[in-house]
């Protein structure tokens, strides 16, 4: 990310409208408050926009959909028992934090929390049978898209029969879950 910016900086650029990640928002964020205005639509990580007075994000945070999905959940009644499957990444683990904290605060038991890391993993089996006995009506998923489809499908597979939510990185339907979480939120 540092080396394309700077390609983009050699280039002329005056005003970047982007990263897309977090990861790179943080990695240009420090070059980018001294060189330009960073206009970011979508990184959501708490540390994305510190390093100058010229970083704006247009998103939401982690910690806000975490709480803000927890919210959702309890007002809508969708579910009082839940469970979290996520990947401990900065990312999800944001997520995960926000949305564990606030769920006993918005009524919601977590009878399952369920880790798993990224780098090879393509099995979910362990996890999703944990949460198939823990009784949860609800399976809170602040996972990408990718990890989530893979999730979903096994699920299926393993006969579990409760709802699934997830925020920005699941689409669902065309949409994302998140979508109505936000313009309730901002209202």
């Amino acid at each position: 990310a540092v080396n394309a910016y700077n390609d983009l900086i050699d280039k002329g650029m005056q005003m970047l409208c982007g990263t897309v990640t977090s990861g790179s928002c943080i990695a240009v964020g420090a070059e980018a408050a001294e060189d330009t205005f960073l206009f970011t639509p979508s990184a959501t990580a708490l540390d994305c926009i510190t390093a100058g007075t010229n970083e704006f994000r247009m998103c939401f945070t982690d910690p806000a959909q975490g709480t803000k999905s927890a919210q959702y959940i309890s007002e809508h009644k969708l579910a009082t028992k839940v469970a979290v499957l996520y990947d401990s990444a900065d990312y999800n683990s944001g997520v995960h934090d926000a949305f564990v904290a606030a769920a006993a605060d918005d009524g919601l038991e977590v009878v399952a929390d369920e880790a798993y890391t990224t780098d090879s993993n393509t099995d979910y089996s362990v996890q999703l049978a944990k949460i198939k006995k823990s009784g949860a009506e609800l399976l809170f998923l602040p996972n990408y898209y990718s990890d989530n489809a893979l999730i979903l499908q096994q699920a299926s597979e393993a006969g579990l029969d409760i709802k699934f939510f997830g925020v920005d990185g699941i689409p669902c339907r065309g949409r994302y879950a998140s979508d109505t979480i936000l313009r309730n939120s901002y209202r």
